[in-house]
């Protein structure tokens, strides 16, 4: 797993809960180390066993765990280059929902190094939207509904979404099942261009 991800979880973690909460969790894990470097690889079982002792220490399910993180990632200070990277989808939710299959590319650009799933997206009538995301192992859905949560919410949009899982030769088939209610539910954040020149 590469460390970024790693540590965006430990970050996410800190902040929420707290320090001592990351170090006991790291020690549940039999991790030799307390803080995730950013650029270096890690063994998937590390990312799993750091996971599994949050869901424990935290008394919460992995899938939530992971749509908090998704929310996180979002709309912690500390993240606005995710948060900003996303707005770049389009001017409006919609536009945004259905740039979802060019995110890969978009982020391969800035991180090479990061491997990023498949993700596909189907437009029905009345609103209703198809997301579909093929994965090694299961968790990107769950992290994607927080993301498109809090996404709708930067935009003032109203969405309804539901994840479901299926096995598949490939790993997994992750789909959410999203409904968009209404566009301009509250007052867009709107994306400050050169809030990045400062950065």
């Amino acid at each position: 797993m590469f460390g970024l991800i790693n540590v965006a979880i430990q970050g996410f973690v800190e902040d929420t809960y707290g320090r001592p909460i990351w170090e006991q969790i790291a020690r549940a894990a039999d991790v030799d180390f307390i803080d995730f470097e950013a650029m270096l690889s890690y063994e998937d079982a590390l990312t799993e066993a750091v996971l599994d002792n949050a869901c424990t220490i935290l008394r919460k399910e992995k899938s939530t765990i992971l749509e908090d993180l998704g929310t996180f990632l979002v709309t912690n200070p500390k993240m606005e280059r995710v948060r900003r990277l996303l707005r770049f989808g389009g001017r409006e939710f919609e536009e945004f929902l259905m740039s979802l299959d060019e995110l890969t590319g978009r982020v391969g650009l800035a991180i090479p190094d990061l491997e990023m799933p498949q993700i596909d997206i189907m437009k029905h009538r009345n609103g209703q939207y198809k997301i579909r995301i093929n994965c090694d192992y299961s968790g990107y859905g769950a992290v994607l509904v927080g993301i498109l949560q809090a996404v709708a919410d930067d935009y003032g949009a109203l969405v309804l979404s539901e994840l479901r899982i299926d096995p598949c030769e490939a790993g997994f088939l992750e789909q959410i099942d999203l409904e968009l209610l209404e566009t301009s539910f509250s007052e867009d954040r709107g994306l400050d261009l050169a809030a990045g020149l400062t950065a």
